[in-house]
């Protein structure tokens, strides 16, 4: 009897129709993943409970629960904290790459992007474990200087 391994799921949360489509078409060619979608960031935390994904690639800008609440939602519980995050937005400011940063996203990407883009994303941010995730949060909260806002 073989056992075979398990297919990584991929949560993509955003509340994009043409993003979804775009995602649902470019994962035909990437059977080893498993793609699930939320439209929005409540749906996505619905979804990483009912599925705990092996990756959350999060929009910024989503009704009901934005990117930036998802990521402190998802980094802020035990069950959730070490699901490899990467943001997805058309933001392009220092300032929104510091906050995710900040918050504990393992990758910021900015639309548009193209598939390969993001399956190397999901590839990179798959091979981080958990002790070097909490030292580069270690880290961050060591750089911040006290009062910043953002």
């Amino acid at each position: 009897m073989t056992t075979s391994t398990p297919v990584p799921t991929i949560l993509i949360v955003d509340d994009d129709p043409e993003i979804q489509r775009f995602f649902e078409q470019a994962f035909q060619d990437y059977p080893e993943y498993r793609l699930i979608l939320a439209s929005d960031g409540a749906h996505g935390l619905e979804r990483v409970t009912e599925v705990l994904p092996a990756v959350a690639i999060i929009d910024l800008n989503m009704p009901k629960l934005g990117g930036y609440q998802l990521v402190q939602a998802l980094r802020g519980d035990p069950d959730t904290a070490a699901i490899p995050l990467i943001i997805l937005s058309a933001r392009t400011q220092a300032k929104d790459k510091r906050m995710a940063d900040l918050l504990g996203a393992d990758l910021y990407l900015e639309k548009p992007v193209v598939i390969s883009e993001v399956i190397a994303a999901i590839q990179r941010v798959l091979r981080i474990n958990s002790s070097e995730r909490a030292r580069h949060m270690r880290q961050i909260a060591d750089d911040q200087p006290s009062g910043q806002e953002y």
